[in-house]
């Protein structure tokens, strides 16, 4: 037992920490009811026009992969990105508000990818839509009308999973160039070491049942190794060499803890990285604009980074 007290998180969540007490959404409910309550909440705080809307398709490894495109006015840059969800739920619904928003206070193009979920579709088939996405936009973006040049990489918790394997990746093949990840409360190591699993796992919405379940469901029950990359990416051999990341944490969240490990490994490895947590805050928080203020700065905070990573290109 680790002895500390957790913080407590901010009041604004009294109520849905109220209702949520004693249960693990993930773990304990039915995945097509939690899968509709996402898509609904979504619905709850809709996301400002944006110029143009589109839903396309791309080829991927095991058929068409679906993208939802936001391409505000003059455009510049394109950044994918990649839904939360415990690799088992979200969808181009459920990421419509936020990638809005996104889009909007960027001025950048922003390619949400609705990659294949477990349990029907179980590790390695996320990593293979992600890093297909960002290998064809890198590519073949031109063909579906987006900014051409290097990509931002963003993603939440498992989808910020997802940004980081998929910046590896680019690393590693030479292509696409990346100028940015941009990780929420990354989910980067699957052996379940952290303190912060114990610290808040339970009474902070996502429960360190949920995130058990998630990893097992997704990757660990199909024989995959808590240290394989493509799940943990700070196992991975080295860092050196990946794209600069800004990193967003919750204070009060079961894998707030690999937010910072993740930021340590990749400094010392001699990348840029920008880490910020946000106080009181529980994981998902930054999609609770109807909630708490600290998402509207949090979303804002994302997007200017998306700006700047054009900017500066």
């Amino acid at each position: 037992m680790t002895g500390r007290k957790a913080p407590e998180a901010d009041p604004a969540f009294d109520e849905i920490l109220a209702h949520s007490r004693g249960k693990a959404v993930l773990a304990d409910g039915a995945l097509e009811d939690v899968r509709r309550m996402v898509v609904e909440r979504a619905k709850s705080r809709p996301g400002p026009p944006v110029a143009r809307v589109d839903d396309v398709a791309i080829p991927g490894p095991a058929g068409a992969i679906p993208l939802r495109l936001y391409v505000p006015e003059g455009a510049r840059g394109l950044a994918l990105a990649f839904h939360g969800g415990g690799w088992m739920m979200g969808s181009l619904d459920s990421f419509d508000p936020l990638c809005r928003n996104l889009a909007v206070h960027s001025g950048a193009a922003i390619a949400s990818v609705d990659y294949r979920l477990a349990p029907e579709h179980p590790f390695p088939a996320a990593v293979e839509d992600a890093c297909a996405a960002s290998a064809h936009l890198g590519r073949h973006a031109a063909s579906l009308h987006l900014p051409e040049g290097p990509l931002v990489l963003f993603g939440e918790s498992a989808g910020a999973n997802l940004a980081a394997v998929a910046a590896i990746a680019a690393r590693d093949a030479g292509a696409p160039k990346v100028l940015r990840q941009i990780l929420a409360y990354p989910a980067v190591d699957a052996r379940g070491q952290a303190e912060s699993l114990e610290l808040f796992a339970e009474g902070y919405l996502q429960t360190r049942r949920d995130v058990e379940f998630a990893l097992r469901t997704y990757a660990l029950g199909h024989g995959v190794p808590a240290d394989d990359w493509r799940l943990s990416p700070i196992m991975a051999e080295s860092l050196a060499g990946v794209a600069p990341a800004f990193i967003l944490s919750a204070e009060c969240d079961a894998i707030r803890d690999d937010s910072a490990a993740y930021a340590d490994r990749l400094r010392r490895e001699g990348v840029p990285v920008v880490h910020v947590r946000y106080a009181a805050m529980i994981h998902t928080f930054v999609q609770m604009r109807n909630v708490v203020d600290a998402a509207v700065i949090a979303q804002r905070q994302l997007a200017d980074e998306i700006r700047r990573a054009f900017e500066a290109a």
